[in-house]
């Protein structure tokens, strides 16, 4: 129960670090997280091919190389562009070029007649008259209108007003559910194009905090008004039905989850060149095949270097910012788009986690909490890339792993704190029962106090008619001699791994096989016993050589099951054996006056020697406690 509250208190603790602390400051992990994603990113693309309905007409270097500067095309190239893509039915068409001043040419031929040229008034307003008539706006905008099916981009900005009434009429409604962000100004396109245009559409991209573009916004406010994204205004030329509610934009046929600000992770399919590609110049000269372009949707961008239009994406390096708008145009056709994993239940599953690990941590040694580590780190990463990569779904990696390894680096300080304490107070334990390097060896292993079943061998011995010898001496020599004769009795014990349970009086109870279980403990118990009554004899004729008189012992021993444990109160306890077989090693010690014998040992304790050992069957004897009668042996000496 200790165990499980220690692990919760460290799993709370982890958990407020994780996402209260971390989440206040993102800077921490947030750059970790966003290569985590790029990683599940590039291991994902490829496996979804891109619509098949979406072409780029690019102005390439090429076109460039064809059609001369860009900076100098008049807005003919783009009209005949369009016009051809109209004649081999097309169905919708997007341009990402902001015409926002007059035609380029004419203003420039314009400004150098009138300046340098005109002598008059009525010099500059028939020459502002002719080059008015010249400009190719009136005739790109005609082309426009009969076309019915144009999209131009606006660009919003920070600085400036939203005054031009003509952009009103692409602003949306009921959209307020989002908190959508909100810029002062707008980049249009000039009064000739607005009038004929389908629909507008932003074209601001907004990168993560490392410059990488991997969300899409899809409403951004200008004042009063509501504008889609340049893709979104596509689609919903086509859709003409929506409804943005409870974080959702919903289509006729499907619908896209949205957050908070009304944007979502792009679902990229590929690199550079993902969608077909056909360049500029091919389109103007009408070099493409009769009918590529029916029923398809075309986006007309550039690739080229000079143009400035190359954004930096997941997994693929740079793209340019038209197929960063047909990747967002396809999301948004086919509902795919990356999905954010619940925020609720990725901090339920984190904290389960946790918790996990912290019992581990605390339970377990190191090796093998270590390897549960592993498991669950490797599983969560796997899960991660697995919900990435077939379902689209994006749950935080960097957080719950960096919370899974604080988990158990704190579980298994936790542990040492504990082992070590456990230790000392093993220490105190078993430093009066065993000799020092026995002490350090069950330091070092795995010893269970609080009980358990294990099969020892228990020797009793006892010195004969004590209580008469005491009684004719001296207090102090009695404790004197005492003192000597367990002190010979202790080393003997010792070197045959014996432990001393307790001292009982003039007697001495022993335990072999424990705390450490070996085997052929009750080999070690005879030896230990047959060597403690050869001890006795040479004790007894010392004694006797310098007057004092000695004595003899008894010594009972039987061998099975028992309980081992820490056991007593809390004041007082003792690492002990309790059970039958101790009861009745107890029992055989004083039969060794009856049969005249120094030492007895029961049936189980001979069926288990391995050693060559003297016996002398004595027979079976009734004893206090057991129902049965119990064979028992004298043992004479070693084989």
């Amino acid at each position: 129960m200790k165990t499980v509250r220690t692990a919760f208190l460290i799993s709370v603790s982890v958990f407020i670090f994780i996402f209260v602390i971390l989440g206040v400051f993102p800077k921490l992990y947030q750059g970790l997280e966003w290569k985590s994603y790029d990683l599940r990113m590039f291991m994902r693309l490829g496996q979804e091919q891109s619509p098949p309905n979406i072409v780029i007409v690019n102005v390439d270097d090429k076109s460039i190389k064809k059609l001369g500067r860009y900076q100098l095309w008049p807005r003919y190239y783009f009209a005949q562009v369009l016009k051809n893509l109209e004649q081999d039915g097309v169905k919708f068409v997007g341009m990402d070029f902001i015409f926002s001043e007059p035609d380029t040419i004419p203003e420039q031929l314009r400004n150098i007649y009138i300046d340098y040229l005109s002598k008059n008034p009525e010099d500059t307003k028939l020459m502002n008259s002719i080059f008015s008539s010249l400009t190719f706006d009136g005739y790109f905008s005609s082309i426009i209108k009969q076309s019915g099916n144009v999209i131009f981009p606006i660009v919003l900005e920070p600085k400036g007003a939203c005054k031009d009434t003509l952009l009103a009429k692409f602003s949306l409604k009921g959209i307020s559910s989002l908190s959508i962000p909100e810029w002062d100004g707008v980049l249009a396109p000039i009064d000739i194009y607005l009038k004929n245009l389908k629909n507008v559409g932003f074209i601001n991209v907004v990168p993560s905090s490392d410059g990488v573009i991997r969300r899409a916004y899809l409403f951004w406010r200008c004042r009063n008004n509501v504008f889609p994204s340049f893709p979104l205004a596509t689609v919903l030329s086509m859709f003409k039905h929506y409804v943005v509610q409870d974080k959702k934009l919903l289509f006729p046929t499907h619908y896209i989850p949205l957050e908070e600000d009304g944007s979502f992770l792009i679902n990229y399919y590929g690199g550079f060149k993902t969608f077909p590609y056909i360049s500029f110049s091919d389109v103007f000269y009408g070099r493409f095949k009769q009918g590529y372009f029916k029923d398809k949707i075309v986006l007309i961008g550039s690739s080229a270097p000079g143009l400035s239009d190359l954004r930096n994406v997941p997994a693929s390096g740079q793209m340019p910012g038209v197929e960063i708008h047909a990747t967002v145009l396809a999301n948004l056709l086919t509902g795919r788009v990356i999905k954010r994993f619940s925020f609720i239940y990725l901090t339920i599953l984190s904290f389960i986690l946790f918790f996990l690990i912290s019992i581990i941590g605390t339970k377990f040694k190191p090796s093998i909490s270590g390897s549960f580590l592993l498991v669950l780190f490797l599983g969560y990463t796997v899960f991660s890339f697995y919900l990435f990569i077939n379902d689209l779904v994006w749950i935080e990696m960097i957080r719950p792993l960096f919370g899974i390894i604080l988990s158990f680096i704190w579980g298994i300080e936790y542990r040492i704190m504990v082992v070590e304490k456990e230790k000392k107070r093993m220490k105190q334990i078993f430093s009066r029962y065993v000799p020092g390097e026995v002490v350090e060896e069950i330091t070092g292993k795995e010893v269970k106090l609080g009980g358990e079943r294990q099969e020892v061998t228990v020797l009793f011995s006892d010195i004969r008619n004590f209580t008469a010898m005491s009684e004719k001496k001296d207090p102090a020599f009695v404790v004197q001699d005492l003192n000597e004769y367990f002190e010979l009795m202790s080393k003997i014990i010792f070197a045959y791994n014996g432990m001393i349970d307790k001292y009982l009086g003039d007697g001495i109870m022993a335990i072999f096989g424990a705390p450490i279980p070996f085997l052929g403990h009750a080999d070690k118990a005879v030896l230990s016993a047959i060597d403690m009554v050869e001890e006795v004899k040479e004790l007894k004729k010392r004694w006797e050589k310098i007057g004092k008189k000695g004595f003899d012992i008894g010594i009972g021993i039987n061998s099975g099951e028992a309980i081992i444990g820490n056991i007593g109160a809390e004041r007082r306890m003792d690492y002990t054996a309790i059970g039958d077989i101790v009861n009745l090693a107890a029992r055989l010690e004083p039969l060794n006056k009856e049969f005249g014998t120094n030492i007895i040992i029961s049936e189980f304790t001979q069926r288990r020697l391995k050693m060559a050992v003297n016996l002398r069957d004595l027979g079976k004897v009734k004893v206090k406690g057991k129902e049965q009668e119990v064979n028992i042996y004298e043992v004479l000496r070693k084989g």
